[in-house]
């Protein structure tokens, strides 16, 4: 499953109170990674990320996050599996000579950001994640979510830091944690029956909405953009319905679910397939 927090402090008095912060944070989240832990800190800036990893592709040290990049310009925590990374991969390497160290798909997700950039390689991605992406060098954290928004990623301030994690609990492990109910969000879980994004139970504490990316700077200006409209594909789709015989329409609904469960499939642990009968399923 694997975990993802951090912090952005903007006025760092105290480093001792930023390390422990960002420490409480990613151990609040071991439940979601007990198998290995990692910390990378910007002391200066008070910037911090945080991963709590379940090994399930490459288990060895290759596979460790935060992850580099081979510059040292962009670190990386990735929380969820990237289907198509190893056809990603083929690609790159047909434009940029690249040596891998490893064979994890967060090894190529940063490759593929440094080398192809953050809106290019979403619009490219398959899979469900929840991203954090530090650019040392235009001093840039981008967050990003799967299209589907299967992978949960909160954020937003808290008396001046900005915070993110896979869950409310790591946000709220934060020593600049408020907890102010959000009256409009309470009237939506009673509306709704749960709390629809963009909004979470805390003042200021925000999902990110599915098939969207943020970046802040080091000012603490946030600008988010959508990189896969599904509201335009949904129009387009409809104005050009699938045309076909009954027999041809269930033997293309069947090649899509074998080519989908068998991406599902990639792992060096024993993994096994279920099938719900859920409303979301």
């Amino acid at each position: 499953m694997c975990g993802i927090t951090g912090l952005w402090k903007r006025n760092l008095k105290n480093k001792e109170v930023f390390l422990e912060d960002i420490n409480k944070m990613t151990d609040s989240i071991t439940h979601r990674g007990p198998d290995d832990r990692g910390i990378y800190t910007e002391q200066n800036i008070g910037l911090g990320l945080g991963f709590r990893r379940l090994s399930i592709i490459d288990l060895s040290e290759t596979g460790h996050q935060p992850m580099i990049s081979p510059s040292g310009r962009f670190t990386v925590i990735f929380n969820g599996e990237i289907y198509n990374y190893k056809d990603l991969k083929k690609e790159l390497l047909k434009e940029k000579n690249i040596s891998f160290k490893g064979s994890s798909d967060t090894e190529v997700l940063v490759n593929l950001f440094e080398n192809w950039g953050i809106e290019r390689t979403l619009k490219k991605l398959n899979g469900m994640f929840a991203i954090g992406l530090w650019d040392k060098k235009d001093r840039l954290l981008t967050l990003a979510r799967d299209r589907i928004g299967i992978k949960p990623l909160y954020y937003g301030f808290q008396k001046g830091d900005f915070i993110f994690g896979s869950e409310l609990r790591t946000v709220k492990k934060n020593s600049n944690f408020q907890g102010e109910i959000d009256r409009e969000a309470l009237g939506l879980f009673f509306k709704h029956n749960y709390i629809p994004a963009p909004y979470s139970i805390y003042k200021g504490i925000k999902k990110l909405e599915p098939a969207h990316y943020l970046q802040i700077d080091e000012d603490h200006n946030i600008v988010k953009k959508s990189y896969w409209p599904i509201e335009r594909i949904t129009e387009e789709n409809l104005k050009n319905p699938f045309h076909s015989t009954f027999e041809s329409m269930v033997d293309e609904l069947e090649r899509l679910l074998v080519d989908s469960i068998e991406k599902r499939m990639v792992s060096d642990v024993p993994l096994g397939t279920f099938l719900s009968g859920g409303i979301d399923s």
